[in-house]
């Protein structure tokens, strides 16, 4: 399933927020693009031998382009097999429209990342600029490679970490994206060379002008086309760090509740405070006294909160009660 919302703020049914999205309205025109899916067509210029004439294929590409043409939002399903990439792309790219394009999962990303956008960009007769951004914790950071490099704390990997940051300061010119999926790293090795957002410092820290996350999003601010996931949609919408766009095609709709609620929400457990103050950070700047006191009164809050009787008491647990 996917939804195409048109220069229409998905926040006005929502409570205020301090820092709205605002958009400004603007008439997006664009081109016939029956010729697109002929069999001289874009498309077929795109698959070769592959093509074959898609009805819905076509038919869902000109639901989009009057979409947009008349600013309003679509909720459009197609089969297995219909080729809605190209159906929602190829009208986004003729228009010339700014947009975000969002996906549930990493497949379909990948698909339209290394694949489906390459390809359009190839045979499209309008030049057209596409990005890739994904969330923070998807890129190596400097900081955390300098302490690895610093510290070896992953036994048996000091090689690896060190052929790891060879790499990265021999490609200083922008060569090497940062992500990690790219450089495939997992496991041990990945965790300790990424940051999320509890531990990432900001524009504190002494290495932020080389931050890999921070180039994606300067990359994705510059394109036409940016490609994100429905988390860092969500996470736009509310707290803004890329301008807005006139367009947001959201792939895989069905999907977009439940991963705008898992990453909105915010949960707290038990470990979550002694987790924080016991962060190296958190430890050289804040007196004893004060994390002495927060300890008390995080265990202070669950002591509470797991006696206080209610139709929600099984969320709140002690650990060993």
């Amino acid at each position: 399933m996917t939804y195409i919302n048109i220069r229409r703020n998905i926040l006005d049914d929502m409570p205020e927020t301090p820092h709205p999205i605002e958009m400004e309205e603007e008439r997006i025109e664009v081109p016939d693009i029956a010729p697109a899916f002929a069999p001289d067509g874009m498309v077929a210029q795109a698959l070769g031998q592959r093509y074959r004439y898609r009805a819905g294929q076509a038919e869902m590409a000109q639901l989009v382009r009057q979409s947009l043409i008349e600013g309003r939002p679509a909720l459009l399903e197609a089969g297995t097999g219909c080729g809605k990439s190209f159906a929602y792309l190829i009208p986004v790219i003729a228009s010339g429209a700014r947009a975000f394009v969002s996906t549930a999962n990493k497949t379909l990303q990948t698909q339209l990342w290394e694949k489906d956008i390459p390809t359009l960009r190839k045979v499209s007769p309008r030049p057209f600029t596409a990005a890739l951004l994904k969330g923070r914790a998807n890129y190596i950071c400097h900081l955390k490679l300098q302490k690895a490099q610093q510290q070896l704390t992953l036994p048996g990997q000091e090689q690896t970490i060190a052929d790891l940051a060879a790499r990265i300061y021999e490609a200083e010119d922008g060569t090497i994206s940062g992500d990690v999926e790219e450089m495939r790293l997992s496991g041990r090795l990945r965790e300790a060379v990424t940051a999320g957002r509890r531990d990432c410092l900001g524009r504190e820290c002494p290495l932020y002008d080389r931050c890999y996350y921070e180039w994606a999003k300067l990359r994705a601010e510059k394109a036409d086309i940016v490609v994100v996931n429905h988390a860092l949609l969500a996470f736009n919408l509310i707290m803004p760090f890329l301008s807005p766009r006139p367009v947001i095609v959201v792939d895989e709709a069905h999907e977009l509740e439940r991963y705008v609620i898992n990453a909105l929400r915010l949960g707290m457990e038990y470990d979550t405070i002694p987790q924080f103050i016991n962060d190296s950070v958190v430890m050289r700047h804040a007196p004893d006294k004060l994390r002495q006191g927060a300890m008390l009164l995080n265990s202070d809050l669950f002591e509470r909160l797991s006696h206080k009787p209610s139709e929600r008491e099984r969320r709140w647990t002690v650990p060993g009660k």
